[in-house]
């Protein structure tokens, strides 16, 4: 699926292209900083709507979570009532265990595997777990040096701001995923509590 690198030469074609192959030829140099981030498009079912059954599921999981923009993304934020932060939902951070796992602290992205991602980069069955929009929307450009050091920086298609896009994308949505966090945390809270007193 992937293709060869001439040495010297750069090759910029979407990691959807590369499949799994593009994350393993840096070793997931992108993967390692900070996971790609999802739109709402990325959690829906075959009407359009968002499956918040999944949504659930997913943040129920040791592999998702949100992360935030802090303040409200928007330029136009005092005409439409202003958000102090913008949640989204993205893979965790392999060293993370909490729903809420903000990016500043950085660390790799637990679809990363040997073979590059896990995830699939697109959806041909309703089971697939899919890459997020943020990791589709990344242009690989490989380039091996004349010693066969291989550099890598992915970048998006609409520039460093997807994480700004993906929280604006997630607004009209963040009541219901704030409260979806809340429920979760709520029920470990409750289930580590029973879990102490059975000790």
């Amino acid at each position: 699926m992937g293709k060869s690198v001439a040495v010297g030469k750069k090759v910029k074609l979407p990691v959807i292209l590369e499949g799994a192959k593009a994350c393993s030829v840096c070793e997931g140099a992108c993967c390692k900083e900070i996971p790609g981030e999802s739109v709402p498009a990325d959690w829906s079912n075959d009407s359009g709507e968002i499956d918040w059954d999944l949504v659930r599921e997913a943040l129920s999981t040791e592999e998702w979570c949100i992360d935030w923009w802090e303040g409200d993304p928007r330029f136009e934020r005092f005409e439409d009532g202003q958000v102090y932060m913008a949640p989204y939902i993205r893979p965790r951070h392999d060293k993370s265990k909490g729903v809420r796992d903000p990016s500043w602290w950085g660390g790799t992205c637990v679809f990363l595997a040997d073979i590059g991602c896990r995830l699939s980069p697109i959806r041909t069955s309703p089971a697939d777990k899919v890459r997020p929009a943020g990791c589709r929307n990344l242009i690989a450009n490989i380039k091996v040096t004349s010693g066969g050091k291989i550099h890598n920086r992915c970048f998006s298609e609409i520039g460093r701001q997807f994480k700004k896009e993906a929280a604006i994308a997630w607004l009209p949505y963040h009541e219901r995923l704030l409260s979806i966090v809340s429920e979760i945390e709520d029920e470990r809270f409750k289930l580590s509590r029973k879990e102490g007193m059975m000790r």
